[in-house]
């Protein structure tokens, strides 16, 4: 063993300040503190009573330089002294492992385990002969606590898997139940096991989405992602599901139970179906069904308008107007529809063909169908126009359609003799009755014209 009183090393730290600013002083902190001396001025550090390597092979220390300044200023730095034995053969380290599992969720409080030696659980040992302390390890927040007589592993707060999954404590064991006293350093492995206290959790609800009503079926839609804050595991694995949807038609939208991501199974129509709502469930796949969690998010799918349909006609394709009506009279009001919204729905009127020498307008906006020119049935009786209904949308889209305008007659022309004068000859001795001639005239009206046969006298 190496003796009390051996120089160990010797500790310097650096303080560029002058004066008592710069005046330096050293002190030792850790488990086992006691066994070293470390001169506060000099920064020697020996041994304070006799080390061996059986009983402890290594130590750890924090050393901490401060100034004598105001403020004073300091500065840490970590010391580990390794205790090695004077024989020449080489020697296992007195070191066990040892590993404890313990359940997310265990009460403050209850015991998880215990370091005890088998044959230590006897009465033969007798209490305090044997004693345990922690002298390190990865347990920083003191989460755990070692019984010093008994050994016993205490939980001094509640576990969160999702905080820590695994510590490791290094004990110390000093036994001075035998002639010769010694100790061994236990590494203690504690595995904190997931328990399903978490439920799925979508970052937003509620969720909004926008397609065009032209999207094709089996297209990405939207991808659903919920986090479950438990461990890696069936715990946190999730499944996905529609809960509820409106309307009510099967495969019109698809969800992937695995990525969540959303598929369009059908054509949308805007017109029919100008929204859509859905709840998707997200479920966990915890091994016991019964302890399974759940979260559900509402979403709310707006179909967007698209240019999809031409304008229909809603009025007559035949109409009759009088001849003498005059300039500026409607004759009728085109009328055509279009199922889309906004600009796409949007129609204008205009005549394409069938106009001849400008007889009629067309307002574009209001559809109204009225004489230009004067009309004359006997000029032309019947205009076959073609009206165009166009919608404002990209790309536009229209319709056309045959106008017959009939032109009706009314008594405004004159018969008209074929001359002027006629001349015949009869035979003396006629008998009332006979024809002589007949006198034609013409009348451009439509109807019947009266025919007059001149008597024998005249």
């Amino acid at each position: 063993g190496l003796p009390s009183g051996t120089v160990v090393g010797t500790l310097s730290a650096k303080d560029p300040d002058e004066g008592e600013n710069g005046t330096l002083h050293y002190s030792l902190s850790g488990p086992r503190a006691e066994r070293f001396y470390l001169n506060p001025t000099s920064g020697e550090l020996r041994t304070a009573s006799p080390l061996r390597s059986t009983e402890r092979a290594e130590y750890g220390f924090t050393v901490t330089a401060a100034d004598h300044g105001t403020p004073g200023l300091s500065s840490t730095c970590q010391v580990q002294i390794q205790v090695l034995s004077n024989s020449r053969s080489s020697t296992t380290p007195n070191i066990l492992s040892m590993t404890l599992n313990t359940v997310e969720g265990a009460a403050p409080g209850s015991i998880i385990g215990s370091v005890r030696p088998p044959d230590h659980q006897d009465s033969t040992v007798q209490e305090s002969q044997v004693t345990y302390l922690v002298v390190g390890g990865t347990d920083q927040d003191g989460t755990f606590m070692v019984d010093r007589l008994e050994g016993d592993v205490y939980l001094v707060r509640e576990l969160d898997y999702e905080k820590g999954s695994r510590y490791m404590l290094h004990i110390e064991v000093s036994d001075f139940s035998k002639a010769f006293p010694s100790s061994h350093l236990i590494k203690l492995d504690i595995n904190v096991q997931d328990s399903n206290d978490h439920a799925p959790e979508f970052s937003e609800d509620p969720v909004t989405i926008v397609i065009p009503e032209n999207i094709e079926p089996g297209a990405s839609i939207y991808t659903f992602q919920a986090v479950d804050r438990d461990g890696s595991g069936p715990n946190s694995e999730l499944h996905y599901s529609i809960e509820h949807h409106w309307p009510d038609t099967s495969d019109l939208l698809v969800l992937d139970s695995v990525t969540g991501v959303l598929t369009l199974g059908q054509k949308l129509d805007h017109e029919s179906t100008p929204s859509l709502y859905l709840v998707v469930r997200a479920t966990d796949h915890a091994l016991n069904p019964s302890q399974r969690r759940w979260g559900s998010v509402t979403a709310r799918l707006f179909v967007t308008d698209e240019n999809d349909n031409a304008p229909t006609f809603r009025s007559p394709s035949a109409v009759s107007v009088m001849e003498d009506q005059p300039v500026g009279f409607v004759i009728l009001y085109v009328v055509a529809r279009d199922k889309d919204e906004g600009e796409n729905g949007r129609v204008s009127y205009r005549i394409r063909a069938g106009n001849n020498a400008g007889r009629f307008t067309l307002n574009p906006n209001t559809g109204s169908l009225s004489i230009l020119k004067a009309l004359d049935r006997e000029e032309q009786e019947v205009f076959n126009l073609t009206i165009v209904a166009e919608d404002h949308g990209t790309p536009q889209l229209s319709t056309s359609q045959v106008l017959c305008v009939q032109v009706i007659d009314v008594n405004d022309e004159a018969p008209v003799f074929q001359q002027a004068k006629f001349e015949a000859q009869v035979m003396e001795n006629r008998g009332p009755g006979t024809t002589v001639f007949t006198i034609t005239a013409t009348d451009r009206d439509q109807g019947l014209l009266k025919k007059k046969a001149c008597d024998e006298n005249k």
